[in-house]
């Protein structure tokens, strides 16, 4: 509070609005995202017409599960752009999460996806949530195949892959499975120890015993987890015996 009175005594309005900015930069990487949206809104309210500010506080209000709040960004962007793609894109985002208590929202979530679609249809975004949807009605091999495009889209959240890679696993899909964790270290995405002995199992069913080997040791590198450490005994094994 001492702090806000300080700095609204001593900066201009415009410097102000940039010290917040700052500030919200820094807890975002922090991962403080109350305080990152307390700053964010301080932005927003120092500049009304700006898009990119309320995206964030969206994605923010996401994250803590306001649903008031997600409606309230949803206005202030409809205000900003009209229907446009991000909107859209919101708006079907929004009615997915009540789709898990009442799936009847479903279709029109996928309306305003549809949308969306046709203006930015580069977007990896909208495969991705078209995925979610399809996982939402069980078909999982719509899903799997919707994760692909938004992978090839340049889509790389963690929850992305793991889902794309356990659904080609489990439906024996090897070596686009594989062709996916290649993209993925061409571009040297980040490796969680789980995806690496899942792509280190996804080697082993293509009789690569050399490289699920090496997956595996790089799963078990300072990992707490005995299955790492149970599966690279088990390639070891695999990796003599071959």
């Amino acid at each position: 509070l001492i702090l806000g009175i300080m700095v609204k005594k001593t900066f201009s309005k415009e410097e102000r609005t940039e010290l917040w900015r700052g500030l919200a930069a820094a807890s975002l990487q922090a991962g403080d995202y109350k305080q990152t949206r307390r700053l964010c809104q301080q932005v927003s309210e120092a500049e009304p017409h700006n898009l990119q500010i309320r995206l964030l506080l969206f994605d923010l209000a996401l994250r803590a599960n306001d649903d008031s709040g997600l409606d309230t960004i949803l206005k202030q962007i409809h205000e900003i752009e009209g229907e446009g793609p991000y909107w859209n894109y919101g708006s079907a985002l929004h009615l997915s999460l009540q789709a898990k208590k009442d799936k009847s929202v479903l279709s029109k979530a996928q309306e305003y996806l549809a949308r969306c679609r046709t203006m930015r249809p580069g977007w990896s975004r909208v495969p991705f949530l078209s995925a979610e949807f399809s996982l939402q009605q069980g078909n999982e091999d719509l899903a799997t195949d919707q994760y692909l495009q938004a992978i090839d889209l340049g889509e790389r959240s963690p929850r992305a892959i793991r889902r794309v890679l356990q659904l080609l696993y489990e439906r024996q899909r090897y070596l686009e499975a594989n062709r996916v964790i290649r993209l993925l270290q061409e571009h040297q995405s980040p490796f969680s120890s789980e995806l690496s002995r899942l792509a280190s199992e996804v080697s082993l069913r293509l009789d690569d015993f050399d490289r699920a080997l090496e997956l595996a040791q790089q799963a078990a590198k300072g990992s707490k987890d005995y299955r790492d450490h149970v599966w690279q005994a088990d390639m070891e094994d695999v990796t003599l015996a071959a």
